[in-house]
């Protein structure tokens, strides 16, 4: 017969002590580390796959306007965060002569508006050898969203460094108000039909 004393001391027995050793430890958390860093290398991958994907980069845009570019065009770039989207579309050719950058800002956003195009330029993976001067600027009331708004237009050149070619060239930059938020624009075409490209592409934008 097996006594009370006897079951307690028979438990007790079968239990065994596990330490983890330092070692052992480090290896857990690095593993834990390299899935971790895993999974945002991945989320990175996609976001960057997102941003560059031709067509998302398309449907962007035509969200924020509807635009006419003569040729065709496609996408380049898009980003999307809190409040803010915007889209780079350049003309379909070999060598671009149309590129149009377009955000949809809420009007609460506090940020530099006219700061926006260079700063989301600034991180796209690869924007390209082109440079663009402006020698002249002047500013024409257009109509944008329905309303008069004032259009800094800059008359210049467009260099592109691996050509060693320098283009004619025109840019447009406008912001108007719309439904609870801030519609920016900057087309910049090049060439010897630059300044009626830009006049002509400018007229077909439509808010969206």
């Amino acid at each position: 017969m097996w006594n009370r004393d006897d079951l307690i001391e028979t438990k007790t027995n079968t239990i065994t002590k596990y330490s983890v050793s330092w070692w052992e430890f480090l290896g857990i958390s690095i593993g834990a580390v390299l899935l971790v860093g895993a999974g945002v290398v991945g989320l990175g991958m996609k976001a960057l796959h997102n941003a560059t994907d031709p067509r998302r980069s398309e449907a962007v845009a035509r969200s924020i306007f509807e635009f006419q570019i003569p040729g065709g065009s496609k996408g380049v770039f898009n980003s999307q965060v809190v409040g803010i989207k915007a889209a780079l579309i350049v003309s379909d050719t070999s060598t671009p002569d149309v590129e149009l950058f377009v955000a949809q800002i809420n009007a609460e956003e506090e940020i530099d508006r006219e700061q926006l195009p260079q700063d989301l330029g600034d991180t796209m993976p690869d924007k390209g050898d082109e440079h663009f001067k402006a020698i002249a600027t002047r500013i024409e009331n257009k109509t944008l969203c329905g309303i008069t708004v004032p259009v800094t237009v800059q008359e210049g050149e467009l260099t592109w460094q691996a050509k060693a070619s320098t283009l004619p060239a025109i840019r447009y930059i406008a912001t108007a108000s719309f439904k609870r938020s801030d519609r920016i624009v900057q087309l910049t075409t090049s060439g010897e039909r630059a300044k009626q490209n830009a006049a002509t592409i400018f007229d077909s934008l439509k808010c969206q």
